[in-house]
């Protein structure tokens, strides 16, 4: 019994310090992945090869050091939240209880699991992709659940550091286009990418910071904050244009309007920085555009891609850069198995034979496809579920929360027409987590 106590007696100090650092030790990991991209850059200027193609040194970056890092420190703030219920004289039941969108996400989790091994796909990755199933399962246990975590005053103060991060991110993608186009260097993509070996990858980390700029402007708390993003929505838009991924760019558009919708909501009245955002939005494009015409070209051609697949779903096949054939193979595919599907990246040969492209470029198909219809709609449910906790809880709503919904907003929006990556994914969970109304909060 002694001896028990004593045990007791000397983890007290440790069970106290982390029951008083839980927000510290999750900011802690949002912190450590939104540097991984500056770090990539400053790597990139010192590695030619990685520049050109960053195959390498990037995942390398993400899976053999941040992760590992990630899980050691989200393991730690577990362990304090729970000692933190204990003191409290709360259950972990009671706590679940009180935030379903974490039983969900526990569900899809578990789904995942479960559709994992009954595929044999637990060691299974794509390398070009980067994401073993250990990361992704990672996307919620870790970056969703940490995001969680996070208190108020230090939302505000990450979401500027990663705006910050974006800002010199997006100086170099500029530079480096300019520098490309000219002939001095060298790249295997043909529009601005920054550190991502893809446009569209760069494409989802620009929207989700274009829309964290927007959020900032509107809704920052210091002059400094807002007159920051201000500056960082003009630069990122102008990195957008010369990125070509419009996909992206709609979802930008489609955010302002959002963001415009919940701040009269919550606010009843009329945000005029969210107008004047939009505005400069607007206006970078189209000065843009006298350099670079992609964006507008690709909106003509979306339109008309959308009364093609209207009037010939059939023959429409080349729609949205063959994105209509991908999603009918795809759709095809769960159709074949509905229930755990065909694990990750279970379709990547079939899909890459039948339309050139190893993924289904729709999120939610992805998750459909990969684990399963009822994995694809506990996802969807798990999203809606943080978004409809704002809104139950609007009257109490805090600006640092809502402008990291709005941001998650956006990359969810641009989603629709992307896949999840080693690099932005998080990004995604880190924010959503972070835009999570908690009890009490």
């Amino acid at each position: 019994m002694k001896g028990a106590l004593g045990r007791e007696l000397s983890f007290k100090p440790v069970k106290g310090w982390l029951s008083r650092n839980v927000e510290r030790l999750a900011a802690l990991v949002a912190l450590m992945f939104f540097c991984t991209p500056v770090i990539e850059m400053v790597i990139c200027l010192f590695n030619k090869t990685e520049r050109i193609l960053p195959l390498v040194q990037y995942p390398k970056l993400v899976l053999s050091y941040v992760l590992p890092a990630s899980i050691a420190l989200a393991g730690l703030a577990y362990i304090g939240a729970f000692c933190r219920l204990r003191a409290q004289g709360r259950r972990v039941g009671q706590a679940l209880r009180e935030n379903p969108a974490v039983v969900i996400f526990l569900a899809l989790a578990a789904w995942m699991v479960a559709s994992t091994l009954v595929n044999d796909a637990l060691f299974r990755m794509d390398y070009y992709r980067n994401e073993p199933f250990a990361l992704v399962l990672a996307y919620i246990l870790v970056f969703l659940f940490c995001g969680m975590l996070i208190d108020g005053p230090r939302k505000e103060r990450l979401a500027m550091a990663t705006i910050a991060m974006s800002m010199a991110l997006g100086v170099y993608a500029i530079v480096r286009y300019d520098l490309i186009k000219r002939g001095v260097e060298v790249s295997a993509a043909v529009y601005a990418t920054a550190v991502f070996p893809q446009e569209n990858h760069y494409g989802y980390y620009l929207a989700i910071h274009i829309a964290l700029c927007g959020a900032m402007f509107s809704l920052g708390s210091r002059r400094t904050y807002r007159g920051v993003a201000l500056v960082g929505l003009a630069l990122n838009t102008a990195a957008l244009s010369l990125n070509n991924t419009f996909g992206a760019w709609l979802a930008c558009l489609v955010t302002f309007v959002f963001q415009g919708v919940v701040i009269f909501i919550v606010r009843r009245k009329v945000d005029w920085r969210t107008v004047a955002a939009l505005a400069v939005f607007l206006a970078v494009t189209g000065l843009m555009n006298v350099q670079a015409t992609e964006i507008v070209d690709s909106a003509k051609q979306f339109t008309t891609d959308v009364k093609s697949v209207v009037s010939d779903p059939e023959h429409s096949d080349s729609a949205g850069s063959t994105r209509w054939l991908i999603w009918k193979f795809t759709v095809d595919r769960i159709r074949e198995r509905p229930l755990f599907g065909f694990g990750n990246e279970g379709i990547n040969e079939m899909l890459q034979q039948a339309t050139g492209s190893s993924r289904p470029h729709c999120e939610p198909l992805q998750y459909a496809v990969f684990y399963g219809i009822p994995a694809a709609v506990i996802y969807v449910c798990g999203v809606l579920a943080v978004f409809l906790r704002g809104y139950h809880r609007r009257r109490t709503l805090d600006a640092r929360t809502l402008l990291c919904l709005v941001a998650a907003f956006a990359y969810f929006t641009s989603s629709m027409f992307g896949n999840t990556m080693y690099y932005t994914a998080p990004f995604f969970f880190l924010l959503m987590g972070m835009g999570y109304e908690k009890k009490g909060q």
